[in-house]
């Protein structure tokens, strides 16, 4: 059986992001099936929060990281990119911060 895939997160520090997130931390089958969500954004309005490591707090065993990142700073971007690669694991990508065609 292969691992299961891990959910990254682009942008979606507000109201969308944060809401799904905490969504998958709180439903045991989610978490299941999502047992790991890593956020990628500039990291400019929640972090500090019980968000990043919220799954100890509730019934889900989803794992909850975050990787400072801005798709405009080049060397964040790469460091990103190479941490995600070093995973080798399926990934499902959901883009927040897309604010126009030309980040697509």
């Amino acid at each position: 059986m292969s691992s299961p895939p891990v959910l990254v997160l682009l942008g979606g520090s507000c109201f969308v992001g944060r809401t799904l997130v905490r969504s998958i931390v709180a439903d045991a089958e989610l978490s299941r099936l999502i047992p790991h969500v890593i956020l990628l954004n500039r990291g400019t309005t929640y972090w500090g929060s019980p968000l990043v490591g919220e799954s100890n707090a509730g019934p889900a065993t989803t794992q909850v990281s975050h990787l400072q990142f801005d798709r405009d700073d080049v060397s964040t971007a790469a460091d990103c990119a190479r941490h995600l690669v070093a995973l080798n694991q399926k990934l499902f990508i959901i883009d927040f911060s897309c604010d126009d065609e030309e980040q697509m």
